[in-house]
């Protein structure tokens, strides 16, 4: 596999707590990273229990920590008629990424396009932005074309993948459709930043501190 860029001069120190939000892949590679992958609509539990092992293996590997989202949702581009209410907006999200600790929050534009790309093709384009460490992920995780790759496909082409078993309340795993479908009316971007099954009141996101955006 081809291999990844080292990082950008100005990336180099983890000394800042500020999430750094890029629209597209980072231009600059910002070095080696603990990687995530998926839509984290609502950064509920499940997410905060996956995000925290994130952290740790970052920590471990003195890694930056790499949330890849997508907008819109993947199921609104597939399947139009099924397109899920959203949770959280995309500032939402990037500002409960940024209470979580996560360094980098990469938001990319999900089109038919995208849905297209080969899983070869989308790790060699992360590789051109970062030193992928491994890439944290639940069970149930697919990626590239028709969700065809998996972790262990990842370990096969020397990207190394850790599965995360799902967070569980009251026997049941936490899941963003879930909680959508408990809400029910409910539903929608601002109604809960935190939420897990059943409702967990929090205090409101923190948008990203001035100068955290960056367009890639």
């Amino acid at each position: 596999p081809r291999p990844c860029r080292p990082a950008a001069p100005h990336l180099r120190s983890r000394q800042s707590l500020r999430v750094i939000v890029h629209q597209g892949l980072p231009e600059k590679s910002i070095g080696d990273a603990v990687v995530a992958i998926g839509s984290f609509d609502g950064v509920h539990l499940g997410h905060q229990h996956l995000l925290a092992r994130v952290r740790e293996a970052a920590a471990s590997a003195a890694s930056r920590t790499a949330v890849i989202t997508f907008e819109p949702h993947p199921r609104c581009v597939l399947e139009p008629a099924t397109c899920p209410k959203a949770l959280t907006t995309i500032e939402e999200k990037l500002g409960l990424l940024h209470q979580l600790g996560v360094d980098d929050g990469i938001v990319l534009k999900f089109t038919p396009q995208v849905a297209q790309q080969s899983a070869e093709d989308f790790i060699s384009s992360l590789c051109e932005s970062m030193r992928i460490r491994t890439v944290v992920c639940g069970p149930a995780f697919g990626f590239g074309n028709r969700r065809q790759r998996n972790p262990a496909w990842l370990r096969q082409h020397a990207r190394p993948g850790e599965v995360v078993e799902p967070y569980s309340l009251d026997r049941a795993e936490t899941r963003s459709s879930a909680i959508r479908n408990r809400r029910g009316a409910r539903a929608g971007p601002g109604a809960n930043p935190l939420p897990g099954p059943p409702y967990v009141p929090r205090r409101p996101p923190r948008p990203p501190p001035p100068g955290g955006v960056v367009d890639g």
